[in-house]
């Protein structure tokens, strides 16, 4: 049986997460910015929460998580 989602993921959230990654990639390609490291190409682009959302790769979305960034 599957988990319930977190509540942040509940409603249209994986609609404008899809809609961040499609408008990041049209305007910079599959490039994440970085968090505490420099830019770099990423094909697993996420959206982290926030504030403000920032598309970036899951590694960096990850480490932004654990280190109580966001």
């Amino acid at each position: 049986m599957r988990a319930p989602h977190r509540t942040k993921y509940a409603g249209d959230w994986t609609k404008e997460s899809s809609d961040r990654v499609a408008r990041h990639i049209a305007t910079y390609g599959h490039i994440c910015p970085g968090w505490k490291r420099e830019a770099h190409p990423s094909q697993d682009l996420t959206t982290d929460h926030g504030p403000p959302p920032q598309v970036m790769c899951r590694g960096c979305n990850t480490r932004k998580r654990n280190l109580g960034d966001g």
